[in-house]
């Protein structure tokens, strides 16, 4: 009997652990009106299992304030689609605020950025299939830590780490509600427009049950003037 329990607590301990593919691409704009004021348009698409199913899409917008040339203080609206079976199954729509920070490392020349983003997020589902558990409303909390270094005179890698904890969540044990981490080339093509190819380690779920993706994201990014 003492073995049987000994068995059955080890199992209890090992953790599920699921791994799953998507396929990334988003578009990233930069407008400015004025000196210190900028629109931030992106929008994006998603799928999985090698561009076999419809994932997400995203539509995300916001109004930047530039306190100094590197900070950056943003308030903005996103909506968000998730898709089940190949069906939409649940709509969000979310408000955001967010301060960004930017440096440089004089010494090596590489760039550095910081992004604290909050994010309130309201959940309205389509379909009763969907049973994640998610609730209808939760807060969110992200930071973000990216590094630019430069390769060649037009490329440089990116490399970085996001961390994702929600303040409120359905299931217990899903504080921590993602952490990324990326890496992968940047073409800077013009002084306005950018191609990014990221891989994408992202980590999900309650520490029991974790579920690891695995992202190629493509990442396009414009930018205009139209202070002058």
């Amino acid at each position: 009997m003492k073995r049987v329990i000994i068995f059955l607590l080890l199992m209890s301990s090992f953790q599920l652990v699921k791994a799953q593919n998507q396929q990334w691409f988003q578009y990233y704009g930069s407008y400015k009106l004025t000196e210190r004021w900028s629109l931030l348009p992106d929008g994006g698409y998603r799928w999985s299992d090698a561009f076999k199913h419809s994932s997400q899409y995203l539509f995300r917008t916001g109004l930047g304030y530039n306190i100094s040339k590197n900070v950056r203080l943003t308030a903005g609206f996103a909506h968000l689609g998730f898709f089940t079976d190949q069906t939409l199954s649940k709509l969000e729509y979310r408000p955001y605020q967010e301060l960004t920070i930017k440096h440089q490392l004089d010494r090596m020349n590489v760039s550095v950025g910081h992004r604290l983003r909050v994010e309130q997020r309201f959940f309205y589902r389509k379909s009763t299939e969907d049973t994640s558990g998610e609730s209808t409303f939760n807060h969110r909390f992200r930071y973000a830590l990216n590094f630019g270094i430069p390769v060649f005179k037009s490329v440089s890698l990116t490399l970085g780490d996001e961390i994702l904890i929600n303040a409120k969540d359905g299931s217990p044990g899903n504080l921590l509600d993602q952490n990324r981490l990326v890496i992968g080339p940047k073409y800077q093509y013009s002084e306005y427009t950018s191609f990014g190819l990221i891989y994408d380690y992202l980590t999900s779920g309650s520490p029991s049950n974790l579920t690891h993706t695995h992202i190629l994201w493509l990442q396009l990014r414009h930018k205009f003037d139209f202070s002058s």
